[in-house]
This record gives C-alpha cells, sequence and structure tokens, in this order.
C-alpha cells in the first residue's frame, strides 16, 4: 500500500472511530436524561413516544457497541492474513471477513437511524407534552 493510501486509510478509520464513539455518548446521554426527566412522572399514554425515544436510544447504543466489537474482529482476522502462509488458513480468514463486513454495515448503520428515531420520538414527546398542559382537558 503506497503511502498516500495508507494515509487515507488511517484517516478513514479515525474518523469512523471518533463517529461511532460520538454515537455512543449522544445514545448514553439521551438514556440519561430521559430517565433524569421521567423521575416523577406516572404512566400514561403521552409517555409512548418517550418510551420509543429511550428504546431507540438503547437500540442505538446496542448497535454502536456491535459496531466496535466487529470492527476490532475485522482488523484482527485482517492482520492476522499478513502473518499466515498457509492458504486454507488464509482462505479461513476471507470468509471470516466476507461474514463481518455486513455485520460492521448493519450496526454502522443501525447506529445512526436509531439515533435519529430516538430524537424524532422524544421531540414528539415535547410537543405532545406541551399540547397537553395547554388544552389539559384533552390529556
Amino acid at each position: 500500500m503506497r503511502d498516500d493510501e495508507k494515509l487515507l486509510h488511517e484517516l478513514l478509520h479515525s474518523t469512523q472511530s471518533k463517529y461511532t464513539y460520538y454515537l455512543l455518548f449522544i445514545a448514553a446521554s439521551a438514556i440519561a436524561l430521559v430517565i433524569k426527566s421521567t423521575e416523577t412522572d406516572v404512566l400514561s399514554y403521552s409517555i409512548i413516544p418517550l418510551g420509543l425515544a429511550l428504546f431507540s436510544w438503547v437500540c442505538s447504543f446496542f448497535c454502536g457497541c456491535k459496531y466496535v466489537i466487529n470492527n476490532s474482529d475485522f482488523i484482527r482476522t485482517n492482520l492476522k492474513q499478513f502473518y499466515t502462509k498457509d492458504s486454507e488458513e488464509l482462505e479461513e480468514y476471507k470468509n471470516t471477513l466476507k461474514e463481518i463486513n455486513p455485520k460492521l454495515t448493519k450496526y454502522y448503520l443501525g447506529q445512526f437511524y436509531f439515533i435519529i428515531i430516538g430524537a424524532v420520538s422524544f421531540i414528539i414527546w415535547h410537543i405532545w407534552g406541551i399540547v397537553c398542559r395547554t388544552l389539559s382537558e384533552i390529556c
């Protein structure tokens, strides 16, 4: 691999890692916010969008953690290829990489989509709360 290709590869990996950890931080913070915001709330229908937001953020956090684990496996398997000379073992590593790659994509995208679903649900819950406080007879 040429130096400029190696530099771009390292930059891409660094950016993806930072992005993943940033979304993990957002999801964990959002979960904490929901828990803190509902300490004195009672169960009602108006809290359903908040429950969906919480569920989405937990799913996002899960996807982020699974992405980190699978990415580590992907890198480890890639490194093993450089140190093996056995063709059967090399083929096994290539098959493993083919299995891990779709998982990486799924978890990487899932982490983002669940963050967005959670944010939209949280906004709906917040607007619903404003409407309920404004028109207290419907809630």
